[in-house]
């Protein structure tokens, strides 16, 4: 796919210059225009796919930004997007001819027909603020056995219980400053931004959970002739992720991903909530020494290091941080 040459006149609006990137995906070439939005990763959901399991699930994007400039994003990444064999930590403009480096994968970035008079680039990234990559921490927080709760309780008593959850989960994550990016059925998973505040961005988080436990045992109460229990696991983590992505405006990287993963993980250790390393090594280390356990998660060939915790070892730690 190749781009073509426009005529302008003078003070004309001039129309968006697309550009191409190509990639080799194991043989096959594939040629893709960059449009608004390219996603790039493992998952199938990627405009371009990757098929490697050191290619993180939304791994990078490109992303069309004012004058005709494209800009490169990596999600928070855990090995990586590269430039010219450079290392990006924030975004990038792509130029005709960058090769873009993902694992063993090599992309070509095409775009020929960009205008010479064009304005300069380099304060880009500063003013596009649509896409940024950020430190935020996660909070993914399920109901326990919630199939079997589906299946024997009636629709309607199941619709009055799920309104009354969604919205109350919708008011303690505003009311802590956090941002819900999705409800996926009977899934919450919120972020808040670490600012210059890490661990008070941890701790709000950690109090969020505690607030959408008493949530459960609120609807335990009015919802008691169902005759089930409302139980959740939760999973936190701590790291970059690009934020404000695509239509939704969801953050997307490996932080998320493991945080969906650590909150699966809850139920097999048998524990209320599992951090990250990143999350809980941000408390004081009486918190967590001798605590830690290395576990295998979904999609990652390397062990993550976690620590579990109870509800009432939560409501110790929230206490003690207050007491201080």
């Amino acid at each position: 796919m190749c781009c073509r040459k426009r005529a302008y006149s003078q003070g004309a609006r001039r129309a968006p210059m697309t550009a191409t990137i190509q990639a080799n995906i194991d043989g096959r070439i594939i040629e893709l225009s960059c449009d608004d939005v390219l996603t790039i990763g493992r998952g199938s959901h990627n405009h371009l796919v990757l098929p490697d399991q050191h290619v993180s699930r939304n791994h990078a994007l490109i992303r069309q930004v004012s004058h005709d400039n494209y800009l490169l994003f990596d999600g928070g990444s855990f090995n990586g997007s590269y430039v010219n064999g450079q290392r990006i930590d924030e975004p990038v403009v792509l130029r005709d001819g960058d090769t873009i480096a993902i694992w063993r994968y090599e992309i070509y970035f095409r775009q020929p027909d960009k205008l010479d008079d064009e304005p300069p680039t380099q304060d880009i990234t500063r003013q596009h603020s649509e896409v940024q990559v950020r430190k935020i921490t996660i909070l993914v927080s399920d109901i326990r056995d919630y199939t079997r709760l589906a299946e024997d309780v009636s629709i309607d008593a199941l619709t009055r219980l799920m309104s009354a959850w969604t919205q109350g989960l919708r008011e303690e994550v505003r009311s802590s400053g956090g941002v819900i990016e999705k409800f996926i059925g009977d899934c919450i998973y919120a972020r808040w931004n670490n600012g210059k505040d890490p661990l008070g961005t941890l701790l709000t988080s950690m109090r969020c959970a505690q607030a959408i436990r008493s949530t459960c045992d609120r609807l335990n109460t009015e919802f008691a002739d169902l005759g089930h229990t409302l139980n959740i696991g939760v999973g936190i983590h701590t790291g970059m992720a690009a934020v404000d992505v695509g239509r939704d405006g969801v953050a997307v990287g490996d932080t998320v991903n493991l945080a969906f993963r650590l909150e699966s993980a809850s139920k097999d250790l048998g524990t209320d909530i599992v951090m990250g390393r990143t999350a809980y090594r941000q408390l004081p280390e009486v918190h967590w020494s001798g605590r830690e356990q290395e576990i295998t998660v979904k999609g990652r060939r390397q062990s993550v290091s976690v620590v579990g915790y109870s509800f009432a070892e939560l409501a110790e730690i929230l206490a003690a941080h207050a007491a201080r």
